[in-house]
């Protein structure tokens, strides 16, 4: 049952992608989303990938960390001290 949907998933994704009705992204995490969600691949082996070692807990973590210094480098420690109140944000920080 679970070769049946990972062959479905492939194919509705490989469709979508070939025809750009969605940006790729979107369609290759929807797809990832589906087969997690039908168990064809377990949570373990998708945040760890066993051959190459890559631990999917460290890169959330880093992603977190950049997105974390994207959203505090217009405040700077000497903004803090001497600039203006109202400094210009990053629009992608939310504020």
């Amino acid at each position: 049952m679970s070769a049946v949907v990972a062959v479905v998933v492939f194919v509705i994704a490989y469709v979508l992608i070939a025809t750009e009705k969605l940006p790729r992204v979107t369609v290759a995490l929807a797809g990832a989303g589906v087969a997690l969600a039908f168990g064809v691949v377990g949570s373990g082996d998708a945040f760890y990938f066993h051959d190459t070692g890559v631990d999917w807990a460290v890169i959330f973590l880093l992603l977190g960390m950049m997105i974390v210094g994207i959203c505090a480098a217009p405040v700077s420690s000497s903004t803090w001290r001497s600039g203006p109140p109202n400094a210009p944000r990053d629009p992608r920080c939310g504020s």
